[in-house]
């Protein structure tokens, strides 16, 4: 599990690489969104609100969005909220450890073939991705695709993790992997099936949900306590917490229509 909002007086708060600067004000928590979209997930449903339209984010007992553009505001009861995300433009600066797909471009739509929506049975095909600029010194790299979930209940402030691929051990000199990855590095274990392999997403609910793909550029190959069939996500990045280098991130989405 992990907290995803942790609000105490003046708190800057990084998700997904993108800012959010928090400040009390009479009381009452307001926030200015350094991004391009903020998307609202409650109860299932995708709220995308667009950064330029935002003139203020309230959190009083209600998470509140004032536009600047209207005098309107949206509400939003806590309880409801599944997550927030951000989503900013890509500029890329020449020399920056950079993350891209073929299949998709950053903040874009997910294809079918990598979900569990694309074949039945599901035949857990990882999407191809590709990086640019690795930090020097780099040893070793390290690949994770997840989503943050629902807040746990009883629990507020903390939102749990769900992991599609826990890949490491690749080799420095690769600047990519294809689609349905095999042979390169060593697969950790998904949350989903608890399998040493990729999973594709497939939500419960419908509505659109964020997943973060990312790769960790290593000064050497991570070292574990438990075996390669005990490796989850938090495993691994606790056991390269001293040897990042540099990552790079790029968000997808997907849409499930339920019948």
């Amino acid at each position: 599990m992990k907290r995803l909002f942790s609000f105490v007086g003046t708190a800057l708060v990084a998700v997904s690489a993108v800012l959010f600067i928090v400040t009390a004000l009479n009381n009452v928590l307001s926030c200015t969104v350094n991004a391009q979209t903020l998307n609202i997930y409650s109860k299932g449903v995708a709220y995308p609100l667009k950064a330029a339209n935002i003139r203020s984010i309230k959190f009083d007992k209600k998470i509140t969005v004032a536009s600047s553009t209207t005098s309107t505001s949206t509400s939003f009861e806590f309880a409801a909220v599944d997550s927030m995300t951000v989503a900013s433009a890509v500029v890329v600066t020449p020399g920056t450890f950079t993350l891209l797909s073929s299949a998709f471009k950053d903040n874009g739509e997910l294809p079918k073939e990598y979900t569990c929506d694309g074949a039945s049975p599901p035949m857990n095909i990882s999407p191809p991705l590709n990086w640019e600029n690795v930090p020097t010194g780099t040893k070793s790299l390290a690949v994770t695709m997840h989503t943050i979930v629902g807040p746990t209940p009883g629990m507020p402030g903390l939102f749990d993790t769900h992991a599609y691929i826990v890949l490491y051990n690749i080799p420095a000199t690769t600047t990519s992997i294809p689609k349905a990855v095999s042979g390169i590095g060593l697969f950790g274990i998904n949350t989903v099936n608890g399998m040493n392999s990729y999973t594709p997403p497939c939500s419960a609910g419908p509505g659109t949900k964020a997943y973060i793909l990312t790769v960790f550029a290593l000064s050497a190959d991570p070292v574990f306590t438990v075996p390669q069939t005990a490796v989850t996500r938090e495993v691994l990045l606790a056991a390269i917490s001293k040897t990042t280098l540099g990552q790079a991130m790029i968000t997808v989405n997907y849409t499930r229509s339920l019948k």
